[in-house]
């Protein structure tokens, strides 16, 4: 008989967790799946409700869905082909706005000024694009 993987002692086997039985070992690994679950889907919610009211969503861009965003256009289509349409499609924009899988934001940035202002800021000091 080998000894408990947990505590050690020789008397209990590994199929019993330090002196549970195997239905109430079932049963805390179950109640652990279950709480696991519940943090993911609340992480899920929390991550929807932000991108439903995100203020990037002013920006120009295109609109997709909240599980897959635009992951199929852009692996479908050749390097930057996507980008490039939309841009296209907002010629005036100085950033474009879209979502990758499970409302990830990302900013196209597509005007030099805010390039080099976003490299050169120090750290702490409000950009100039963010005052407008």
């Amino acid at each position: 008989q080998s000894a408990c993987c947990f505590c050690k002692d020789s008397r209990r086997t590994s199929l019993s967790l330090c002196g549970l039985s195997g239905s109430a070992m079932m049963h805390a690994v179950g109640l652990a799946l279950a709480f696991l679950a519940a943090i993911v889907l609340l992480r899920l919610v929390q991550r929807y409700l932000q991108w439903m009211f995100s203020p990037l969503e002013k920006l120009p861009g295109p609109r997709h869905p909240f599980l897959l965003g635009a992951t199929l256009e852009i692996s479908k289509q050749a390097f930057m082909e996507p980008q490039k349409k939309w841009m296209k499609e907002a010629p005036d924009a100085q950033m474009i706005h879209y979502t990758g899988m499970f409302g990830a934001h990302n900013i196209l940035v597509l005007d030099a000024d805010i390039v080099r202002e976003i490299l050169a800021a120090s750290a702490g000091r409000e950009p100039r694009f963010a005052k407008r």
